[in-house]
């Protein structure tokens, strides 16, 4: 759909402006990229629908170019560009690669001591940053000029928290913002919260954690047997104890080097 959408990235153009996001209560940090596929059926452009042509949203109304890859083009190249992107439909393929930029620590669902610091770094290959800012839940926490070297930042509370970094490059001209990873700080860093509904159980039990997700789980018998063994990608999921003998069960459930065990009672009907 030549468009990073998908990757879960965000770009700001410079098309942002004070009243933006106020909608959503919040600081408006970058937009998700719509593809360009059928953009003739789209106008008006941009966010707010300021732009009433597609040049109308490659140019600001300065007769600057909002995209800073724009900037050295000749009138005439930048015609050709618009009429490019006006013919796009479902036929034409997108050979270009999505551009690099995530974070590399902590991981996405980390679990995290509360008063205790974590390490924030990125990878990114985008050319001629010339500053980083970090949000936690939309507020911005640090500010850098480089990738090389993390922050580290200090739960001072538990709860569950969004974690984004806005990368300006280009000169500066550009800025590109993360896909958010999910943290959850908890007083004791395997406090799993672990609800087992029902327990025991004869078909179906819903397995909940404190917000903790894509912990690995597995279910073991008496005799040592693996019943079950994967991922929980989300903090509640449903699991089919129906097709199990009855007796008494080992649930493993762990994360980040966090090991907790349950005890599981399937009964017959």
């Amino acid at each position: 759909d030549f468009s990073d959408s998908e990757a879960g990235l965000f770009h700001d153009v410079g098309s942002i402006k004070a009243t933006s996001g106020k909608r959503l209560e919040k600081q408006l940090l970058g937009f998700d990229c719509p593809p360009l596929k059928g953009l003739w059926l789209s106008p008006p452009y941009l966010h707010d629908g300021s732009a009433k042509t597609l040049y109308d949203a490659l140019a600001s109304d300065d007769g600057t170019t909002h995209h800073a890859s724009l900037s050295s083009l000749s009138q005439q190249e930048l015609d050709d560009l618009v009429a490019y992107l006006l013919q796009l439909d479902d036929s034409e393929e997108s050979g270009f690669p999505f551009m690099k930029l995530k974070f590399t620590s902590p991981d996405n669902y980390s679990v995290v001591k509360v008063n205790s610091a974590a390490d924030v770094k990125l990878e990114t290959n985008l050319q001629e940053i010339t500053e980083i800012r970090y949000y936690l839940d939309g507020s911005e926490f640090a500010r850098t000029t480089s990738t090389d070297a993390p922050v580290s930042y200090t739960f001072a509370a538990t709860g569950e928290y969004k974690l984004q970094a806005k990368v300006y490059h280009s000169g500066g001209k550009l800025a590109s913002l993360t896909s958010e990873i999910k943290i959850t700080v908890l007083e004791d860093a395997c406090d799993f919260g672990i609800k087992l509904m029902p327990n025991p159980v004869s078909g179906f039990m819903r397995i909940t954690t404190n917000g903790i997700n894509s912990s690995h789980v597995r279910l073991f018998d008496a005799s040592g047997k693996k019943w079950i063994d994967g991922i929980m990608e989300n903090t509640s999921e449903v699991f089919d104890f129906s097709g199990m003998p009855h007796g008494v069960y080992l649930l493993v459930i762990e994360k980040d080097g966090c090991r907790k065990v349950k005890k599981v009672v399937r009964y017959a009907e």
